[in-house]
């Protein structure tokens, strides 16, 4: 047997020093799988739930996040979707309610909130509108729900 902890089991993938790391919960299910590059993660990192549902998705380059993040509802529905260029929140930020409708989608610049911002309720209708300018709030809107 190897010196690596029994629930974590590592994986060369010759030619590039690449290693995937794979780790599990006590029961034997999956906790979590990533590659690492030269001791830093590289390329896609996956997080499960003690059920075997997916928790979070995410890619990494050098090290740092880079693409999209997925968190999962523990019913399996998307939570929230946040784009990263070089570990800073960069683009599309979207969150989701446990019924799958949009709660709020807009975007970010440097980690900062910027543009439109628009809130929906539940049922899918449009609520609110907010515009940001590097994180401060430039205006407000509320949207009448009839």
């Amino acid at each position: 047997m190897g010196t690596e902890p029994l629930n974590q089991k590592l994986h060369w993938l010759m030619g590039n020093r690449m290693v995937r790391k794979v780790f599990f919960f006590e029961n034997g299910q999956l906790k979590s799988l990533g590659g690492y590059k030269n001791g830093v993660m590289e390329g896609r990192y996956v997080e499960f739930q003690e059920d075997g549902d997916t928790l979070t998705k995410a890619y990494f380059r050098k090290g740092k996040l880079n693409g999209s993040l997925v968190e999962y509802y523990p019913n399996g529905g998307i939570q929230r979707i946040m784009t990263y260029e070089d570990n800073v929140p960069s683009g599309l930020l979207l969150k989701l309610y446990d019924n799958g409708a949009a709660e709020m989608v807009g975007n970010q610049k440097n980690g900062k909130l910027h543009g439109d911002f628009e809130f929906y309720n539940k049922s899918g209708e449009l609520t609110e509108i907010r515009k940001y300018n590097l994180r401060s709030l430039v205006t407000a809107q509320k949207v009448v729900v009839e």
